[in-house]
């Protein structure tokens, strides 16, 4: 059954006035339609060069235009 809310990105969602793109479904949030997202949620590495990041902790990194979270989501499965 094709998700008429997915698009070339993915999915595009409206939660606590913030345009959101998510490449994995979260029905859990209201579907909208816009052309700048506020949040992008993604799958995959990142690779951020070390000179460009200002803070950094165990699960997330700060660049002067970004803040990246993390979730380790193999750890995730297996402990469950």
């Amino acid at each position: 059954m094709e998700n008429v809310n997915s698009n070339e990105f993915g999915f595009r969602y409206k939660a606590f006035g913030l345009n959101i793109h998510s490449i994995i479904p979260i029905p859990e949030l209201g579907i909208s339609k816009f052309e700048t997202a506020d949040i992008t949620i993604n799958v995959g590495e990142v690779n951020i060069p070390h000179e460009d990041i200002l803070d950094e902790g165990v699960s997330y990194k700060v660049t002067e235009n970004s803040i990246y979270k993390f979730w380790d989501i193999n750890r995730q499965i297996q402990n469950n």
